[in-house]
């Protein structure tokens, strides 16, 4: 979906389209808890409708990294502060949480999503503290952190299946030592996974060039 409309739709109008898509997310969330019904928390939680402004804050931050023009001398010190201003906002919206209805769960996601986003773009654009995050063991996890996210809960169901022959939980010894052995277990698939398939995929993708110019080859 995300590489279709990055595709389809102009420069001019894709960041407009992503500004409409987060508050429709933002709109539809308000509305599925304002229509009271009992899934109510499930379907904002997980539908993709109802969280895309998380991932637009993301595709946002991702837009303007490549885009010129973009006066990043002038806002480098904003990006920097932006995150602790917006995530202290979104842990206060928890205070209001008893007297404005849901408000948490409908502005709380957007407003660390853009936290996040901010912080993402100081570190791109060298901010002091990016420097922590050179390190080797941690770019390795950040390597691989996408399939960890995607196969962490299949690994964990596989073990406890296969040798426990019980359903996920901790709440015996030998539940614990399965779900201990699942991290490194995950760790090796997410890294044969992210050298096999995502990253020759990526290096594909990023021999295609976001402009009017020919497909480099």
């Amino acid at each position: 979906m995300i590489p279709a409309t990055f595709l389809l739709v102009g420069r001019r109008r894709l960041v407009r389209l992503l500004l409409v898509g987060a508050l429709a997310a933002v709109a539809s969330r308000a509305a599925i808890f304002a229509s009271g019904t009992r899934a109510a928390e499930m379907i904002a939680t997980v539908l993709l409708p109802t969280r895309a402004d998380v991932l637009i804050c993301g595709l946002l931050a991702a837009v303007a990294i490549k885009r010129d023009g973009v006066p990043w001398h002038r806002i480098e010190g904003a990006l920097r502060i932006a995150p602790i201003v917006l995530l202290v906002m979104a842990a206060m919206l928890t205070v209001l949480d008893g007297q404005v209805v849901h408000i948490f769960a409908v502005l709380g996601p957007t407003l660390t999503a853009l936290g996040c986003a901010a912080f993402l773009l100081a570190l791109v654009r060298n901010a002091p503290e990016a420097a922590r995050f050179r390190s080797h063991t941690l770019c390795f996890f950040g390597e691989i952190s996408y399939a960890v996210y995607l196969i962490h809960l299949p690994v964990l169901g596989i073990l406890h299946g296969v040798l426990l022959g019980a359903r996920p939980d901790i709440a015996t010894a030998p539940q614990w030592i399965v779900t201990a052995a699942a991290l490194p277990v995950c760790v090796i698939v997410a890294f044969v996974l992210t050298r096999l398939i995502e990253q020759p995929l990526m290096t594909y993708g990023r021999s295609w060039a976001w402009s009017k110019e020919q497909r480099l080859r």
